[in-house]
């Protein structure tokens, strides 16, 4: 029953989308660490990530876009593929917010009002400025940067 509703709304959605000037959005997905603690897997998320995003269409050239995510990293030497990693045991848990603000810029024109199928090639740049608690190792413990022992 839900992949009949899923696919109903999506459906009806996309049947009431219409070009906008200002636009607001909504994601959820996942996220996954990569790096000296845990799995090696480099698309394998095991915490979720939330975020918001504004579109302003300024021109049918270029759109200023701001963003706001949040996402949760764990890593587990347990989840690991290396029996030395396994052995060690080390674990985190951390929380990264990230802020970005930047322009796309479409290659062709993409005019909002037009009724028509278009299609265009964009390239987007910004800035991000990212938001987290400094973890490292001591004696088996991970701690933050105020030394908090988890």
């Amino acid at each position: 029953m839900n992949r009949i509703l899923t696919t109903f709304l999506c459906f009806f959605m996309v049947s009431l989308m219409h070009s906008q000037i200002h636009e607001i959005g909504v994601f959820a997905g996942g996220a996954n660490f990569i790096g000296d603690v845990g799995r090696t897997n480099y698309v394998y998320p095991n915490a979720p990530a939330v975020g918001i995003l504004y579109k302003w269409n300024r021109s049918p050239r270029h759109s200023w876009r701001a963003s706001f995510t949040v996402g949760r990293l764990i890593g587990q030497d347990k989840d690991s593929d290396s029996p030395g990693c396994e052995q060690r045991g080390y674990e985190f848990q951390n929380t990264v917010k990230e802020l970005s603000l930047g322009l796309e810029f479409n290659f062709f024109d993409f005019d909002l009002h037009e009724l028509d199928r278009q299609v265009t090639p964009y390239i987007y740049g910004g800035l991000s400025y990212f938001m987290y608690d400094s973890k490292y190792v001591r004696n088996g413990k991970t701690e933050d940067a105020g030394g908090t022992i988890r």
